[in-house]
């Protein structure tokens, strides 16, 4: 039997996405993975499918006593060798870590980290173009884990519960709401005095809430981006054209995306107004940038460029770099690079590494960092001297959807 090999895209971004890869190269969206594989030719199965249709063989694996390869081992003196032996490493690793206590800048679950500092609405732009799915207010911070919404108090953030089920994350708080959405693209509003849920909006990508007005793009309108006044219903589209990542400049009234025509990779702004739609950089690769009041810091495959807003003007703060992540915590540059994450200044200098690990998304929060491991998932939150503490005391075990049929 010939199986087809058939391409896969991102349900998020539309980049491409090879069969090794487990999320976006670009925009880090989780790739859906199959409940059950075949145990010889690793061909995706359904759950209830007991003979793979690739080989034709049976996943019910039968043995009998006599096949048991293991039989008789608990009889070998080798294995009682090696029980003592892990036995004696056990003890002497419990002496050494009782006798070398956790130091500033290395991991600490044990301590509880306080998070101070605001979240300004830059960070949540950027934090977008990773899922969004952290956001803090005066009093709580609130983390997407699993396609579930959880909460804790900023004195304590490790100590989360769950409130909402069914949320992919791109949150926004505002007039006491939580804005998200959950796992199919549709935008709900969820009200932290009342416990009301309310659908805004079905199929958006991007969406952000400032003041009473969300943008978001309307990925059913060719992509282009709209503003809607959650009071009085008004909705206004400002382009025709696609866009990703939206993030609003709202003291300069500017609404700066990125657009994709021709194969080609676009930074682009316009105005409230709806006019004045012009190009701001043009990039070599697909990428992603953060603003604050006078500059966009942008990264561009392999390095970090600072433009600046009015004229344009381009400086490499980093280059010889791989694809990362990039975002602002506390009026500095954090960026990835090689399995390992930086913090530098807004002028490319005093660049110190403050975390070794391979990430799948970086969030802003306030003074703090907050990452997600690709091994193992774990979510931590990270000041800038290299401290960490885990926002979850127990990794959960994820859960996957079936493969759909092609």
């Amino acid at each position: 039997m010939i199986l087809e090999v058939i391409k896969v895209y991102c349900r998020n971004c539309g980049e491409y996405i090879a069969d090794d890869m487990l999320f976006c190269p670009r925009c880090g969206y989780q790739v859906q993975r199959p409940k059950k594989i075949c145990y010889y030719c690793k061909n995706p199965l359904k759950e209830n499918e007991t003979i793979c249709p690739c080989c034709g063989k049976s996943q019910q694996i039968k043995m009998s006593k006599e096949d048991d390869p293991y039989k008789g081992y608990w009889k070998k003196p080798v294995l009682w060798i090696i029980l003592v032996v892990l036995f004696a490493g056990a003890i002497f690793i419990s002496e050494y870590i009782t006798n070398h206590p956790i130091k500033i800048g290395e991991t600490t679950n044990n301590e509880t980290m306080k998070i101070t500092g605001k979240m300004s609405n830059e960070n949540v732009y950027a934090n977008n173009q990773y899922g969004g799915y952290v956001v803090i207010d005066e009093t709580s911070i609130y983390c997407v884990k699993n396609n579930k919404l959880y909460v804790a108090s900023i004195d304590k953030p490790n100590e989360m519960k769950k409130i909402i089920d069914d949320c992919q994350g791109y949150l926004s708080i505002d007039h006491d709401k939580i804005y998200y959405c959950d796992i199919y693209d549709d935008y709900y509003s969820y009200d932290l005095k009342t416990k009301e849920k309310e659908k805004i909006l079905e199929n958006i990508y991007y969406p952000v809430v400032i003041d009473s007005q969300l943008y978001y793009q309307l990925d059913e309108d060719n992509e282009s981006i709209h503003r809607l006044d959650l009071n009085t219903k008004e909705d206004k589209k400002y382009n025709d054209s696609t866009s990703y990542d939206i993030s609003i400049d709202v003291e300069n009234e500017k609404i700066y995306y990125l657009s994709y025509v021709d194969e080609k990779y676009t930074i682009k702004r316009i105005g409230f107004n709806g006019e004045d739609d012009e190009n701001v950089y043009d990039c070599h690769n697909s990428v992603s940038f953060v603003l604050d009041d006078e500059n966009i810091y942008i990264y561009d495959n392999e390095k970090i460029i600072k433009v600046n807003k009015d004229s344009k003007k381009v400086k490499v703060l980093k280059d010889d770099l791989s694809r990362g992540y990039l975002n602002i915590c506390n009026d500095k540059l954090i960026f990835s690079h090689n399995n390992l994450v930086y913090v530098m200044s807004k002028d490319g200098k005093d660049e110190k590494e403050i975390y070794s690990d391979l990430i799948v998304s970086m969030q802003s929060v306030g003074n703090y960092v907050v990452l997600e491991s690709y091994y193992d998932r774990t979510i931590c939150i990270l000041d800038l001297n290299g401290n960490k503490m885990d926002l979850f005391e127990q990794s959960e075990i994820e859960e996957f959807e079936d493969l759909e049929e092609v």
